[in-house]
């Protein structure tokens, strides 16, 4: 902790540190700023994120906080600003699709071959009519 003389004192840096499990912490200096916006993270990784404060830079510092796990999330974001669908959404709705396709193949197909067998075949209706027209 900063000694007593200088705790209580205006805070002019923010540290913050960040690490998967089991891997090296990056570290963010922040001079006059609030918040922070970290970029080059993976994809379905929790991160462990911590913060401190310093009266001077780097020194005269409070511990940093309890780590914080925060799970990161695929997003996607348009140029527009807005957000498009993450990759399981899309993917569900392209498998029920296909899905529903498949299965409607399946039942013409079903259909299909289910009214070849009842068919008469043509020969068969031919020589019933001929025997039909000899025997009247």
């Amino acid at each position: 902790p900063p000694p007593v003389n200088g705790r209580n004192g205006i805070i002019r840096n923010m540290t913050v540190k960040y690490f998967k499990k089991k891997s090296d912490p990056q570290l963010i200096f922040l001079p006059n700023l609030t918040s922070a916006v970290i970029f080059g993270l993976d994809c379905d990784v929790e991160y462990h994120v911590q913060v401190r404060a310093c009266i001077y830079v780097d020194e005269s510092c409070s511990p940093y906080s309890d780590a914080q796990v925060i799970p990161i999330q695929f997003r996607d974001v348009r140029d527009d600003g807005t957000e498009t669908p993450d990759g399981s959404t899309v993917f569900l709705w392209a498998s029920v699709g296909v899905g529903v396709l498949l299965i409607f193949f399946a039942l013409a197909a079903c259909q299909y071959i289910y009214r070849r067998r009842r068919r008469t075949p043509l020969r068969q209706v031919i020589s019933m009519s001929k025997t039909n027209l000899y025997s009247e």
